[in-house]
């Protein structure tokens, strides 16, 4: 049914999940205020529905991506309306230009959240044409202050037309007000979708270095395993032997779990569309220490709230001296932790400020 020609329309083309990742799981809260704020919201789902590149991966994908075209096109002649959507990474962004061509082309208004860091970085042309595309009136939706200025260095955007908005807002913090020192029994986690981008080989090396050392540590580890990496789960279980747990993938009340029982956080990622991972926002929620790479805008996501580190061959060397100094000096444990829970609250005020800002664009 269409809306009436005095009616708001909000054509939302997202990736929604399966699979889960800390975009679609943004989007997903975003499409929910919609749901919430306008009465004609219209969601056109991009996600190919599974993780595994394949034929049926990029085949569902073309498909949704075409349903949305179709979407925006029979649209094109209502008075008031928006397209909402998401910038996709590497090849991706040819599907982003030919939507924001279109909707540019029928006299939408446009709003492009960014998530990924690696076309700001890497000098991507595509993505340069996609923005191009999307017009001098669409607003660009960035995760932080750094973001945003490479940004504005990249492409040729007015900054009135550049808007922040942190995903600290974007799921439902945890309860728990405060992480207690583990005394002796160090848990370490790592929660992701397994794979040597993002950090599972070094996150191995680094609780074999604390066995080394003669640390009581066990490696607690989250999320499904990436198929060509599964030689790494094997070693590790050898190597570690009853101090390696797997959980696989946990959501929900399961999630916040897993954070309960680890008492130090890894995140040792070098993927390449790394910006502001979710997941450390969650850690920082629960209070709990993070040793972090410094890749794509971590480094100003956790400030001194844990240690970020470059990933470098002494990369698991420094995390492991850090470990250990939080298990001889519970005093540090607690003021990391404080850290911690501080740094997450002041990016959250900031967020839901940011989160209302950007609802309100879109329904304008």
């Amino acid at each position: 049914m269409k809306a009436s020609p005095r009616e708001k329309l909000i054509i939302a083309a997202v990736a929604l999940p399966p699979p889960v990742h800390g975009q679609s799981l943004v989007n997903a809260e975003i499409v929910s205020e919609l749901w919430c704020r306008q009465s004609k919201v219209i969601v056109a789902d991009l996600s190919p529905s599974r993780s595994k590149r394949s034929f049926n991966y990029h085949f569902t994908r073309f498909l949704r991506v075409y349903r949305a075209i179709l979407i925006v096109a029979s649209h094109g002649t209502h008075k008031h309306k928006t397209l909402y959507t998401v910038m996709e990474a590497g090849q991706g962004a040819v599907y982003s230009a030919v939507l924001v061509l279109l909707a540019r082309i029928l006299r939408y208004k446009i709003i492009v959240h960014h998530h990924s860091s690696s076309y700001l970085r890497l000098k991507s042309a595509l993505h340069r044409l996609a923005v191009c595309f999307s017009g001098p009136r669409c607003i660009h939706v960035v995760l932080g202050n750094q973001m945003r200025e490479e940004f504005l260095r990249e492409f040729n955007v007015r900054p009135q037309c550049v808007a922040i908005s942190s995903n600290a807002t974007y799921f439902a913090g945890a309860q728990r007000t405060k992480c207690q020192h583990p005394g002796e029994k160090v848990i370490l986690g790592l929660l992701s979708n397994l794979s040597a981008e993002k950090g599972l080989g070094e996150a191995i090396k680094i609780a074999l270095l604390c066995v080394s050392r003669g640390l009581d540590i066990s490696l607690l580890l989250a999320g499904p395993v990436s198929e060509k990496d599964e030689y790494l789960i094997r070693d590790a279980k050898i190597l570690l032997g009853n101090r390696l747990e797997m959980v696989g993938p946990v959501h929900s009340a399961e999630k916040w779990r897993f954070f309960e029982r680890i008492n130090v956080f890894l995140f040792p990622s070098t993927y390449k569309n790394e910006a502001q991972p979710l997941v450390l926002l969650e850690a920082m929620s629960c209070g709990i220490p993070i040793v972090t790479s410094d890749n794509g805008y971590i480094r100003e996501l956790i400030d001194d709230a844990g240690l970020v580190l470059h990933m470098n061959e002494d990369f698991s060397k420094q995390a492991v001296d850090f470990i250990q100094s939080l298990v001889s000096n519970p005093r540090k444990f607690v003021e990391c932790s404080n850290k911690s829970i501080g740094r997450y609250r002041a990016l959250l005020d900031q967020s839901n400020e940011q989160k209302a800002s950007l609802i309100n664009s879109i329904v304008r």
